[in-house]
């Protein structure tokens, strides 16, 4: 059998492992490493209000189980996050973490989460009326600068 290539995926999300799971259904030939930032599996962002509202656990919104993960092969790295992809030669992209090298890929697939902005509203006096008016400032970043040079690099 032919060396496996190794694949890179950055970001544990829904769109990471869905994009796992469509290589998996055509059985592509890797070996996959799946980096995220978070603590824990993926889950369903879109039915985490529900958690929050308490009305489902945060196990009924778990996408893929870590039994999953070593069902398909897949060796995950959850709280782990990648700063900068660097590339190389064919099959010696290095990984980075924490400035120190993580590993090399043959292939690499980036799907960060974007960076949540959250305009800020405020009443401002209105000109036409004797009340006051919603208008949205500029908005700002509502978590930390974003540390990845991930988004503009061309992989694969």
């Amino acid at each position: 059998m032919p060396d496996r290539e190794r694949l890179v995926v950055v970001g544990n999300g829904m769109a990471g492992m869905a994009c796992v799971e469509q290589i998996l259904k055509y059985d592509a030939p890797f070996d996959i490493t799946v980096f995220g930032d978070e603590t824990h599996t993926n889950y369903n962002r879109v039915m985490l209000s529900s958690v929050l509202a308490g009305e489902k656990a945060p196990d009924d919104i778990v996408i893929n189980s870590p039994e999953w993960y070593r069902r398909h092969g897949i060796t995950l790295h959850v709280g782990v996050r990648i700063e900068q992809l660097r590339e190389g030669a064919p099959r010696e992209r290095l990984v980075v973490r924490d400035q120190q090298t993580h590993g090399h890929a043959g292939a690499a697939c980036t799907a960060e989460a974007s960076l949540a902005m959250r305009p800020e509203a405020r009443a401002t006096p209105s000109a036409s009326t004797s009340g006051s008016t919603m208008s949205t400032a500029t908005p700002e970043p509502s978590g930390p600068a974003p540390t990845s040079s991930l988004a503009a690099s061309p992989y694969r």
